[in-house]
């Protein structure tokens, strides 16, 4: 006895279920979304987003400290005594601009609640406060511990006032903190230059990641004597006296030219000498395409010529010189001349001129 048949409506439950027995679904669409820009390089199709939008933008390098002993020793110790020195204002003169903004895009949050840290080109790139800290050689205080400079930065927005408790001296600031906290507002923020690009780029090699870019930037001019004196220092503080006013310049008297001479006559007299000097110019030009032309005519002569000589050449296919200018006519100067008189005779040599003193009945007698 036969088996008895399985409904259609059991059949339809087997196929519909997750199981197994179901055809999996192709994936190329899924392939084709992801592929739409670079796995290697960016982290997520957010990142490559943000990667077209930070481009355009520019960087902010840092810059070298370089002081000699004697040349403002106040400025130099107090940054050996926080040891700035070591790497902070000394840092290598590379940067890659396309793997900054690589960072840039993958470290971007559109809320930032995570960690910083970022995937650059598959190295995970760590920003945060102990790694810059770490970094620089700079003492990193305890986790919870704030700075006096911290407490200060945080109640007051003032960039005076900001400034002016940064300058105070002996105070401590945590330099990875304020590093990290200024490299995340720039990933986040639009309309600002990306900072840091030193840095960044050489975190980026720490971790094993080969600069690729042909051509490298550097780093801004360092802060040495000459710039301090340019940009902080001012003449009271050099006891350099003030540069004097300058004397105003005296009236231009008329001269005497002027005076007994017509403009309209001194106008007529430059615009006649322009169109003198225009009218030359032209002629100029004019007397070298002349020259051109007789090179043209010149070349066509000596092919014919040569043409005469080689066996079982066809006389017709090269055209003479008479031929060449009828075919393409010269025109006529609108200052007279202009006409190439072209000679055929291959006894004749190509550019010589008649001699004058063949005609002149005294030529013999003077010799």
């Amino acid at each position: 006895m036969a088996p008895p048949k399985t409904s259609h409506v059991a059949k339809k439950k087997r196929i519909t279920r997750g199981s197994s027995s179901q055809n999996p679904q192709p994936d190329f669409m899924e392939s084709d979304m992801v592929q739409n820009f670079d796995q290697h390089k960016l982290s997520s199709e957010t990142a490559a987003n943000r990667f077209a939008e930070i481009m355009p933008k520019s960087l902010i390098p840092e810059r070298k400290v370089k002081l000699n002993p004697g040349q403002y020793d106040e400025f130099r110790l107090e940054l050996e005594r926080r040891n700035w020195h070591k790497v902070l204002v000394d840092l290598p003169n590379e940067i890659d601009e396309v793997l900054v903004k690589e960072f840039y895009a993958n470290a971007y949050q559109q809320v930032r609640d995570g960690p910083c840290q970022c995937r650059v080109r598959g190295k995970l790139i760590k920003y945060d406060r102990k790694t810059i800290n770490t970094f620089f050689r700079t003492g990193s205080p305890p986790t919870g511990h704030v700075t006096p400079f911290s407490e200060f930065s945080s109640a007051h927005k003032d960039h005076d006032a900001i400034a002016s408790a940064l300058c105070t001296p002996g105070m401590d600031m945590d330099v990875g903190a304020h590093i990290s906290q200024d490299i995340a507002y720039t990933t986040d923020m639009e309309n600002v230059k990306l900072g840091f690009p030193a840095l960044i780029t050489a975190l980026c090699m720490e971790k094993g990641i080969i600069v690729d870019t042909h051509v490298l930037l550097s780093l801004q001019p360092p802060i040495d004597k000459k710039f301090i004196r340019k940009n902080y220092i001012s003449r009271v503080e050099l006891n350099e006296p003030a540069p004097p006013p300058r004397a105003p310049r005296p009236p231009r008297a008329a001269s005497s030219s002027q005076s007994t001479h017509d403009p309209s006559s001194t106008f007529e007299a430059s615009f006649q000498a322009a169109m003198t000097k225009m009218f030359a110019r032209q002629e100029d030009m004019w007397l070298g395409h002349q020259a051109l032309r007789q090179g043209q005519v010149s070349i066509i002569v000596n092919m014919h010529h040569l043409s005469l000589g080689v066996p079982n050449f066809p006389d017709d296919l090269i055209m003479t010189g008479a031929q060449f200018e009828a075919r393409i006519p010269w025109p006529e100067s609108q200052w007279g001349g202009g006409t190439i008189v072209v000679d055929d005779d291959p006894d004749v040599e190509e550019g010589s001129q008649e001699d004058p003193a063949a005609d002149d009945p005294d030529a013999e007698e003077g010799e």
